[in-house]
């Protein structure tokens, strides 16, 4: 059951019309059965970016960041949520984590999305 609403949530990120209301509500429920799947987490972090409810999407990564807090992911989205939020010392904050936590082509990535030479 969990795989096919997995299935479900990547179908609804990838549709055009109402993805962030659908995924989202797809993503709420799931989380109340799986609060701690770090995959359903992503998807309830994206439904509230998509809405540009960035402190949402803020709260949630840093809930998936307490289940797994040297994930580079984790970190990266951090980083890259608090400088849409106009957070940016929080940004640098996550941005210098994912530095020491990261390897070096996630390390590229992520100055590239922030407009800094590699």
């Amino acid at each position: 059951m969990f795989k096919e609403i997995e299935k479900l949530q990547l179908q609804l990120y990838y549709v055009g019309t109402d993805i962030a209301e659908n995924l989202g509500d797809v993503s709420k429920v799931m989380y109340e059965h799986y609060p701690n799947n770090l995959e359903n987490l992503f998807y309830l972090s994206e439904s509230y970016l998509l809405k540009k409810d960035y402190s949402k999407a803020i709260q949630i990564m840093l809930k998936a960041k307490k289940i797994a807090p040297s994930n580079c992911n984790i970190l990266k989205y951090l980083s890259e949520d608090y400088i849409l939020n106009e957070e940016i010392k929080k940004a640098i904050k996550y941005y210098k984590l994912a530095l020491e936590n990261c390897g070096q082509k996630a390390i590229e990535n992520l100055k590239k999305k922030i407009g800094r030479p590699t």
